[in-house]
């Protein structure tokens, strides 16, 4: 009898959930800001890459880049 019932419990929670899950979704987020057109030029700049070797913009020109300054070395306490 408990197995009925427990069986008919799951059941109801999945069709639940099912139908919870087909409902509409949100609209898409609209991105805001300003294109450039034509993009501003950055002059090619030196910094040194994780592994002590220099880093040149020019090294990944026609690709995204990300350039992180992020603290290596905090003794007492990070800004």
């Amino acid at each position: 009898m408990r197995t009925a019932v427990f069986s008919r419990l799951v059941w109801l929670i999945a069709a639940i959930l099912l139908v919870s899950a087909c409902q509409a979704q949100p609209p898409a987020h609209q991105f805001n800001g300003t294109p450039l057109d034509p993009p501003l030029s950055i002059p090619d700049f030196e910094l040194a890459a994780t592994n002590g070797q220099p880093f040149h913009l020019s090294d990944v020109r026609g690709r995204y880049a990300l350039v992180y300054f992020g603290y290596t070395f905090c003794p007492d306490v990070c800004p």
